[in-house]
């Protein structure tokens, strides 16, 4: 399962969305298993935590995606 957020703010604490989507996880019917965690931000994210997978605008839009 992936969990997400996409904010738009030029810097966002992955710390502190991870804690969230936490607790809406735990609200969900059944346990799900293997959970990865992505945020995107349009310019930075602080707090980075191991295995959450960090997109930042520059990254969606780079040139050499295409």
């Amino acid at each position: 399962m992936l969990a997400g957020v996409a904010k738009w703010a030029s810097t966002v604490s992955a710390q502190k969305i991870v804690a969230n989507l936490i607790r809406k996880i735990d609200a969900l019917p059944g346990k799900p298993h293997d959970i990865q965690f992505a945020i995107c931000a349009r310019e930075t994210v602080t707090r980075q935590t191991e295995g959450v997978r960090v997109i930042t605008a520059a990254d969606i839009f780079e040139p050499s995606l295409y």
